[in-house]
């Protein structure tokens, strides 16, 4: 007895240390595994170092990019945002280098990554030596110090990850005289399972990037930026954003520009029941100011609240479906398979709601003041299984199969302004009805006849 005993404890002894050896293989086929999807998808593994302990191992890898336009796609197929082709052109050359940290333990299957560049591609470089040598040397050596980290925690269980970039300081002088400097503080991303469905936050607690030179100057300035999204498919999602403050300007260059918001919030949402699919969005704005050329203002308080309901499930995943194929609205708008799949999704039939869309002021060229305005809306498109049939006849017909219900109130400065620049705006005034200080309009579409404040327009 005493012998089996002494067995099983020494067999159980080389089971518990051999544990670190089992797990460590694991991760070695697991990160195998990674490098050969990354090496079809654009990717080249140019060297790779292994450190390891009987608890830890830690991997040093540097990667080339020989296909950026294959990496980007890659990407773009597995993520939420979408990277430019056109902005990944110029990184075929680019030294990229990552630091993986994990234990050998199997069941702790958890994992550190840091990710950062190391070298610019060669066309890159030419580029910047050309254009200002001390500039290069300076930003060189700042990627050679990990200027630009991104750090990963990655848990393998419940496929969970919380990162970070690394906070960015950076001033330059350039040859031309610019002084440049580029704060990012508080770069913060988090998700889950982001393969199969996207679950992600981000926030950002400052982005600022300013350029002066002796008689102009540049700022791009954001403040307490916050991301979330959570999509299971285009009829299963919420998304919000939000941010604190957003300045961007030009100026002293001929072609100044001056754009700024506060407090801007934006949601929405998609749900399923049974076969139809409900979209609801908000957006909350406190002020925004422009300068642009001739175009001088700034508004106050912009609310919009809008509900798109009654939506066929089949027919609008078949037109997402054909919408994601095409490279741009003007060129997917001229495709017969995108035509007639929109035809599919009219002829189902939806409900529109806009319960507010709203502006408290408008003020034009600083001293202005034009008021704001509120509208509200109902419009519904009844099925009708012979739409495209009709449609081929007359685009017209389908307003047969639309009804309208809406209460609009203008602020009467703006209505004057309206009416100075909008021929429309002067066709309706005779229907005009003053209520307070506002001008009011209830207007209804019904049986191809539109009525305006109870009077039929003609």
């Amino acid at each position: 007895m005493k012998k089996f005993v002494l067995v099983s404890l020494v067999l159980l002894l080389v089971i518990i240390a051999s544990l670190p050896i089992v797990g460590n293989r694991f991760m070695q086929q697991y990160t195998d595994d990674a490098v050969a999807v990354l090496a079809q998808q654009g990717l080249k593994l140019k060297t790779v170092k292994t450190n390891s302990s009987y608890l830890h191992t830690t991997k040093h890898f540097e990667f080339i990019v020989e296909n950026s336009d294959a990496f980007a796609t890659y990407l773009n197929t597995h993520t939420a945002n979408k990277v430019p082709l056109n902005a990944a052109s110029g990184l075929n050359g680019t030294v990229v280098g990552a630091d993986l940290r994990y234990s050998n333990l199997p069941f702790a299957k958890s994992m550190t990554l840091d990710i950062y560049p190391i070298e610019l591609s060669k066309e890159m470089q030419n580029e910047l030596k050309t254009e200002d040598i001390a500039f290069y040397k300076k930003f060189t050596a700042f990627l050679h110090d990990k200027g630009i980290l991104y750090h990963v925690e990655y848990n393998l269980i419940n496929d969970k990850f919380s990162s970070y970039l690394q906070d960015i300081h950076q001033k330059y002088h350039l040859h031309n005289g610019s002084d440049v400097s580029v704060d990012v503080v508080g770069w913060h991303l988090d998700g889950k399972n982001v393969i199969t469905d996207v679950l992600l936050k981000s926030r950002v607690k400052l982005i600022a990037i300013d350029a002066n030179q002796t008689n102009s100057a540049a700022r791009f300035y954001v403040k307490d930026f916050r991301s979330s999204q959570n999509m299971h498919s285009l009829s299963s999602y919420k998304s919000a954003l939000s941010l604190k403050k957003l300045d961007m300007f030009i100026e002293g260059t001929g072609n100044d520009v001056n754009l700024s918001l506060e407090d801007f919030a934006t949601a929405s949402k998609a749900y399923e029941k049974k076969e139809h699919v409900t979209m609801e969005s908000t957006t909350k704005l406190a002020a925004i100011a422009v300068n642009v050329g001739r175009l001088r203002f700034h508004a106050k308080n912009f609310q919009n609240s809008v509900t798109l309901k009654d939506l066929d499930k089949e027919a609008l995943a078949h037109l997402s479906a054909i919408a994601t194929q095409g490279k741009n609205m003007q060129m997917l708008a001229q495709q017969q398979a995108f035509q007639k799949a929109m035809m599919e999704l009219l002829s189902k039939g939806f409900v529109l709601n806009i319960s507010k869309l709203s502006l408290e002021k408008l003020v034009l060229n600083t001293k202005e003041n034009l008021g704001g305005f509120t509208i509200a809306m109902d419009l519904a498109v009844k099925k009708d299984a012979d739409l495209a049939t009709k449609m081929q006849k007359s685009p017209l017909m389908l307003l047969a199969n639309v009804k309208l219900e809406s209460s609009i109130d203008v602020a009467q400065p703006l209505y004057e302004k309206l009416l100075q620049n909008s021929p429309m705006a002067q066709s309706i005034d005779s229907y005009a009805k003053k209520v307070g200080e506002n001008v009011h309009f209830d207007v209804e579409f019904t049986n191809t006849k539109l009525y305006v404040n109870k009077k039929a327009i003609q």
